[in-house]
């Protein structure tokens, strides 16, 4: 699901941050080739508000909550 949103985003020219413990070889290969940054690491709380536009794309509903809620503190859509 997350590469499929990486994809459509980055075909619409958006610059991306993924943050993925365990990510998928074509997300490793989209960052070795400079069009994504990846982030091999867990989400840590809070730091949706470093960002202008979040998506969750996890299967883990604890973290997809904690990353809507700390989008919304934040005032992130």
């Amino acid at each position: 699901m997350a590469l499929r949103k990486v994809e459509g985003l980055l075909a619409d020219g958006a610059k991306l941050t993924v943050v993925d413990p365990e990510p998928v070889e074509k997300l490793s290969d989209l960052a070795i080739r400079g069009e994504i940054d990846l982030e091999t690491r867990l989400y840590m709380n809070g730091e949706a508000k470093g960002y202008a536009l979040v998506f969750a794309a996890t299967d883990d509903r604890e973290v997809n909550r904690q990353v809507f809620n700390d989008g919304k503190s934040s005032g992130i859509f």
